[in-house]
């Protein structure tokens, strides 16, 4: 294990790309959605398209499931995947799931949270987890950033 400096903390990766089958990482990115909150939809468009400059592959939860199905699918396609890619500014059970499945599968963890949120030390010390406090228009460069860092981006 190796570690990096990343906003005061050390954190520890195993340098491995999980899924040599396919030609391009893959990332899964999720975000809180809240019923009568406004969800951070302005994350998951600069995320994907950073991502597409730099040719990862994203996949993103889709609405109007049949909930029996909901979890047989997440989990197939969070096992296809090299990332995952969160927004935690709010707490969210839908997400913290999704964070607990990828830890399960071996899966590199990068967590976004806006300025000024609260983020979980359980969160924070799980190993391969990169946890980021962004401003919007920052979100871009510091994933380049941490791309970079987990030696995934040159």
């Amino acid at each position: 294990m190796q570690g990096i400096g990343l906003n005061n903390k050390v954190c520890y990766f195993k340098c491995k790309y999980k899924n040599l089958n396919h030609n391009r990482m893959k990332a899964y990115l999720t975000y809180p959605v809240f019923h009568g909150d406004t969800p951070p939809f302005f994350f998951l468009p600069v995320v994907t398209q950073a991502l597409q400059k730099i040719d990862i592959e994203s996949f993103t939860s889709k609405r109007g499931e049949i909930p029996e199905e909901t979890f047989k699918r997440y989990l197939n396609e969070l096992d296809k995947c090299d990332l995952l890619i969160a927004e935690v500014s709010k707490a969210s059970h839908w997400v913290g799931i999704k964070i607990g499945l990828s830890y399960s599968l071996g899966i590199t963890r990068i967590l976004f949270h806006q300025k000024g949120s609260f983020v979980t030390k359980l969160v924070r010390g799980m190993p391969d987890t990169y946890v980021v406090e962004y401003a919007l228009e920052d979100i871009e460069p510091l994933l380049l950033k941490v791309l970079r860092e987990i030696k995934i981006l040159k």
